[in-house]
């Protein structure tokens, strides 16, 4: 038995007495489809509305998220984000002292000597005497801590590429801007006066 097929109601060949089947869906064409009706939809704040306008509320939480994505993607490593980021300093400005890392990381000092004690185990980090007062040790990056900083920062990068797969490139440019104009705001002449000769001390 012929299946019944749709005309074409002027569409096909005029005149020609042949009916045209309509076109059906794929599972193809349903796919395509899939990420333009996602990107009509307006994603639901997940938590109580009130909470949108916390500035504190959608920073930490933020934070938390992208740290604890970070920390998985360092751990085989033997470090974590916050190890990252005293070779990153260390590395760019160093030779410096424990007190002058601690200032870049906002770390405290009992911690900063923990965290370099651990990185210099690992063979990161070196403490060297400080030309400018031999009661101060300086931090350099050794060889080895060169070569994790390039391992983590590739790990790193994967990870806030999954952070960030929401936003398009120039929404990340956008918050990459409004959140350094926040960050010198209020922490840009600390920041200075953490680079002065006469804070070398540690």
């Amino acid at each position: 038995m012929r299946e019944p097929v749709a005309r074409t109601g002027g569409k096909g060949r005029v005149g020609s007495g042949i009916s045209v089947a309509p076109r059906l869906a794929t599972v193809g064409d349903r796919v395509a489809e899939e990420p333009r009706r996602r990107a009509g939809r307006v994603a639901r704040f997940p938590f109580p509305a009130i909470l949108s306008d916390s500035s504190g509320f959608l920073f930490r939480l933020a934070t938390s998220t992208i740290h604890q994505m970070a920390s998985e993607s360092l751990e085989d490593l033997g470090i974590s984000p916050q190890k990252y980021g005293i070779l990153c300093v260390i590395s760019c400005e160093g030779p410096l002292t424990q007190q002058q890392v601690g200032d870049r990381m906002k770390v405290d000092r009992t911690s900063i000597v923990m965290l370099v004690d651990s990185l210099e185990k690992l063979g990161a980090v070196v403490r060297g005497a400080n030309p400018l007062d031999r009661r101060v040790h300086c931090l350099s990056i050794t060889p080895m801590g060169r070569q994790l900083l390039i391992r983590a920062g590739r790990r790193l990068n994967a990870a806030q590429a999954r952070f960030l797969e929401p936003l398009s490139k120039s929404e990340w440019t956008e918050l990459k801007r409004i959140l350094a104009k926040l960050l010198v705001h209020h922490h840009g002449a600390a920041a200075e006066e953490s680079r002065r000769p006469d804070r070398a001390k540690a």
